[in-house]
């Protein structure tokens, strides 16, 4: 019996070299039975190295329908695999994927929502900060720009010493600059100055947030703010 277990292996790993992706995965499926639910063969180690295969063969069929311009398919696809193996290597991977799948569908909220998942699930992957940058991105695409500011927001609030942490402040600023929301724009600028005053742009920011005031017709927020400029960055 384990004879034939390593034939099917075998099969299953030249199906997949094959291309022969729906073969492949059945194969590997019959295998994690094997050897997870049958007692005379059963090794959990075994268990888990083929799971992992079997994620990785969902993700390559995912990727397959996204190749063929079958992107609802292929996003549906990488989220039933996070379904199933979210703790898997691959899994933020396959999350990030998804949203861009729906990215190319015009779904902007949905390519949004699916981004934010990055944070919710896999806060220390390395796509999550690029993740949340999309996120808000698809929400200005979807007309919804007091969302995409508080998603750029998210970053400072949530990852502040992230590189990017700073500059998404100035991202949020100028998502409401451009609404027009004067006086959100302005708290948003000078948020630079309270939580980095040293960093080399925040004068620059601060300058920013006074003259937003201003626009704001928010006369005394402007005086406190141009004598808060003047005092701390003389230069």
């Amino acid at each position: 019996h384990q004879y034939i277990l390593l034939i099917s292996r075998m099969l299953a790993q030249s199906l997949l070299e094959s291309n022969e992706l729906d073969e492949a995965l059945k194969e590997f499926e019959w295998l994690y039975k094997q050897y997870a639910q049958v007692k005379e063969t059963r090794n959990d180690s075994m268990a888990a190295e083929i799971e992992k295969a079997i994620a990785y063969v969902l993700f390559q069929k995912a990727d397959a329908s996204i190749k063929a311009n079958k992107f609802e398919a292929g996003a549906k696809a990488y989220l039933d695999l996070v379904k199933r193996y979210p703790k898997i290597d691959i899994a933020d991977k396959a999350v990030f994927e998804a949203g861009a799948a729906y990215e190319q569908l015009n779904q902007y909220n949905k390519a949004a929502e699916t981004f934010m998942m990055l944070p919710k699930m896999y806060v220390s992957s390395p796509l999550t900060i690029k993740g949340i940058l999309r996120a808000a991105s698809n929400y200005k695409k979807d007309k919804k720009p007091q969302l995409a500011a508080q998603t750029f927001l998210f970053i400072t609030n949530n990852f502040p010493k992230d590189s990017m942490a700073f500059q998404a402040i100035g991202f949020a600023a100028q998502t409401y600059d451009s609404i027009p929301d004067k006086k959100n724009a302005a708290v948003t600028f000078e948020l630079a100055y309270k939580r980095y005053p040293k960093h080399e742009k925040t004068p620059s920011f601060l300058y920013s947030a006074c003259l937003s005031y201003d626009e704001a017709k928010m006369v005394d927020e402007a005086i406190r703010c141009n004598k808060g400029l003047v005092r701390d960055y003389p230069k």
